[in-house]
């Protein structure tokens, strides 16, 4: 055992006293180069103008954006641990889009298309009511129901001649 300490140590210090300049440039600090000029931002607003959409596209689009909500907020409802905040915003961001499509619509599918935005408001004040999900299954029922009754009244095949 003394043999190899010995050994060791004599082989450490032969290696310590060659050096060894390449490895000791490796690992030795460079100098830092200087930062190059960087360039200044230009930060002036641009004006962009909207994209022209049409009427029939623009209500398609809307449309699938509310269903698309419509189906989140449904399967959050359908969650075994309900996230609040998540049917909250599913909710919101349906109505929102309901709203929106209203806007593209004459005055007697407005009409029509209220009675599904006013039965939206409700259920989202059933949910933020329900603070511990105790109503979830009865929640996602109407949920289920108001997507039914919108997609049967208001798909764009029956809806193109009531569009502004």
């Amino acid at each position: 055992m003394k043999k190899t300490a010995y050994l060791f140590i004599v082989v450490y210090f032969a290696l310590y006293s060659l050096g060894c300049e390449a490895f000791i440039r490796k690992f030795s600090r460079k100098p830092k180069k200087e930062k190059s000029a960087q360039e200044k931002m230009v930060l002036e607003p641009q004006v962009y103008s909207p994209e022209q959409v049409s009427k029939e596209d623009g209500y398609r689009q809307n449309f699938i954006f509310w269903k698309s909500w419509q189906e989140e907020l449904i399967d959050s409802l359908n969650d075994r641990s309900p996230n609040r905040k998540r049917q909250i915003m599913a909710a919101n961001e349906a109505i929102k889009n309901l709203e929106y499509a209203r806007t593209m619509l004459i005055e007697q599918a407005q009409i029509k298309l209220d009675k599904y935005i006013g039965q939206s408001k409700d259920l989202l004040a059933e949910i933020e009511a329900d603070t511990y999900g105790d109503r979830a299954a009865r929640s996602r029922f109407q949920a289920e129901q108001i997507r039914m009754n919108v997609l049967k009244e208001f798909t764009f095949s029956k809806i193109k001649i009531y569009l502004k």
